[in-house]
């Protein structure tokens, strides 16, 4: 009577799920079944010994944890220069009201100042021309009186000198309003000074804001990258897990009893790995998005 011997299938936790299937070549060879008293009847083979080999789900894990801190990072980077930028564009439109109103105020005041210096100079010529008639009537008076008129004389010589004395005070008024206009002007030249390095300064916080962007673009490229890595990564995930997949057929074909509790478990880990690679899939749309 033939006497079967037991197959060892060996521990489930020695099956790896990443690996792919060993080609014909690299498989080792079928031991012969060993035969018991002199050769009578074929006992049971056993089944091919697998490799053993380590999971590669912690580093895709570690990377896509690395791209999602990327896309944070260049998220609140892009926020935080687009929120300078807009402060960066108040102020311009701030400063620029107000060079606008001290503009307006220094041409009011320049045209309040000329139409007083018109009006003051209007004066002067009006006191010009009243000089010049007192000083032909005294000629007059002079010469038809000679030193009869004398009290005319000196009345005369005295609304002369009150003329001459506000002519006077006119022309200090003219100096003192000269002062206050070239004072109006030198505030006019520091304002365009001051709006100028206002101006340098938009520009400079400008540039540093397009550098920013720049900055911001080329890590944007990088995470692309990284996702395109993540992609193909899971293409190939996807490859191994349809070859594992053969094997596990195969296996149902040649094993029984013990042997398909086993496979129905590589089974459920296979049903769990293909639920991790479509959230992954998910998390990888929505990083593209």
């Amino acid at each position: 009577m033939t006497q079967e011997r037991d197959v060892k299938l060996g521990d489930i936790d020695d099956l790896s799920l990443d690996d792919p299937p060993h080609s014909s070549h690299n498989r080792p060879p079928a031991r012969e079944p060993a035969r018991r008293g002199g050769g009578g009847g074929g006992g049971r083979r056993e089944p091919p010994a697998r490799a053993k080999g380590g999971g590669s789900g912690g580093w895709i894990a570690a990377t896509l944890v690395l791209a999602v801190l990327l896309a944070v990072v260049a998220g609140y980077f892009y926020s935080e220069i687009s929120r300078l930028q807009a402060r960066m564009e108040t102020r311009i439109s701030e400063s620029s009201e107000q060079l606008g109103n001290l503009q307006s105020k220094l041409s009011e005041t320049g045209e309040s100042a000329t139409e007083s210096y018109s009006k003051l100079q209007a004066n002067v010529g009006d006191l010009n021309k009243t000089v010049k008639e007192h000083g032909s009537e005294i000629r007059k008076l002079w010469d038809l009186s000679n030193k009869g008129n004398k009290d005319a004389i000196a009345a005369n010589d005295a609304a002369i000198k009150k003329q001459a004395q506000s002519v006077q005070s006119t022309q200090a008024s003219l100096a003192e309003l000269k002062k206050t206009v070239a004072g109006y002007d030198e505030a006019i030249r520091k304002a365009g000074g001051q709006a100028e390095a206002v101006r340098k300064q938009l520009d400079s916080a400008v540039k540093s804001v397009n550098d920013s962007n720049a900055q911001l673009r080329t890590q944007v490229g990088q995470l692309q990258t990284q996702v395109d890595v993540l992609v193909d990564s899971l293409k190939q995930l996807e490859q191994q897990s349809k070859n594992q997949q053969t094997a596990i057929s195969r296996l149902q074909t040649r094993t029984s009893g013990q042997s398909d509790e086993r496979l129905k478990e590589i089974e459920a880990a296979i049903q769990a790995f293909d639920a991790y690679r479509i959230q992954v899939n998910n998390r990888l749309d929505q990083l593209e998005r």
